[in-house]
């Protein structure tokens, strides 16, 4: 169990971090995180993903040239995958060799804060490793126009799915789940959609936005509106049975106004013609199939999940750079 392992010492924790070009910021990161985490019990191990960056990664971060307390290795992709495959292929890595006894996820930028990297261990230790820790977001510090697009993508995301958006990437999974997760097809499109897709136990624990620590992002409004089409289609078969749900109720009440509407010419003597009818009662039946169809696509792929993060990674893995080279193994107390 990881809470035992916390008191006798002995918990490995791998920090799982993808980069794209932000080797300025990940520099910096590191020192953060080795200045938050000192003195702490836990074993740290920091794997940064590099996701087909194009900028050199400067000579002070090879792991070779590295005099770090922790180990560090940069495990290289074959070209730009986007920030939750990377996370995916991390996750699916860690899975493969071992992943101690927790992983943490958090952005490269700063935007994910080093200081609340000790929060969500102590949040694991508080429910025993049985859950997925993931920090709450509290306090957003994007502009004005962002956050207004973002209120209103969790509106949609709230109709569409019955489930409020609440976290991002930043995280911490025992290991326990993280075969669950990197056995996922869907954490290739959305790492945080697809736990909680997956029903998988969660903790919640709140947590401030930080600010980036240097450069730009790379994100702008039409890889944002990608990004939240992304974690739709991870929810795709709960939006197509609520879809349906509501097609059919729409149909009903289209049905019952269209008796109701003859019923009420038939009382006056002015029936509606025959015509008229016709067209309403087609128009249902469109309404009708159009939401039978839209709920039948949403769940067509159940059968067709060919591709599996945990198995398939190894396909856009360059190389693996790391400063030292320890088992990444865990004991079987401490798994639980």
């Amino acid at each position: 169990m990881l809470a035992s392992a916390l008191v006798s010492q002995e918990v490995r924790v791998c920090i799982a971090m993808p980069v794209y070009d932000d080797w300025e910021s990940a520099a910096i990161l590191c020192g953060q995180l080795e200045r938050e985490l000192a003195g702490r019990p836990e074993r740290f191990e920091i794997l940064i993903v590099d996701d087909g960056s194009t900028a050199p990664r400067p000579a002070y971060l090879e792991p070779s040239q590295l005099v770090r307390p922790f180990d560090v290795s940069v495990l290289e992709l074959t070209r730009n995958l986007g920030h939750q495959s990377a996370i995916a292929i991390a996750l699916a890595y860690l899975h493969d060799h071992g992943p101690g006894d927790a992983v943490v996820v958090m952005d490269a930028d700063g935007e994910d804060r080093a200081e609340d990297v000790p929060r969500l261990l102590d949040g694991l230790h508080e429910t025993g490793a049985r859950s997925i820790v993931f920090a709450e977001r509290r306090r957003r510090i994007e502009g004005l126009l962002f956050r207004a697009g973002y209120q209103a993508y969790r509106g949609l995301h709230r109709a569409a799915t019955g489930l409020s958006v609440q976290v991002g990437n930043f995280s911490a999974i025992p290991a326990r789940y993280l075969a669950r997760v990197a056995l996922n097809p869907d954490v290739w499109a959305n790492y945080s959609a697809s736990v909680f897709a997956a029903r998988l136990p969660v903790h919640l624990v709140a947590a401030d936005r930080g600010r980036r620590i240097s450069g730009h992002s790379h994100m702008n409004y039409v890889r944002l509106v990608a990004h939240g089409l992304a974690a739709l289609s991870v929810h795709r078969h709960r939006i197509g049975a609520r879809s349906l749900l509501a097609m059919s109720v729409l149909t009903l009440a289209l049905g019952a106004a269209l008796a109701a509407a003859g019923a009420i010419g038939v009382a006056r003597g002015t029936p509606l013609p025959l015509s008229t009818l016709a067209m309403l009662a087609l128009l249902i039946v469109l309404v009708a199939m159009t939401g039978f169809g839209f709920a039948l696509a949403m769940f067509a792929d159940r059968r067709n999940r060919a591709f599996a993060p945990a198995r398939d990674y190894r396909l856009f893995v360059r190389a693996l750079r790391s400063r030292t080279r320890p088992p990444l193994s865990t004991s079987a107390a401490t798994r639980g």
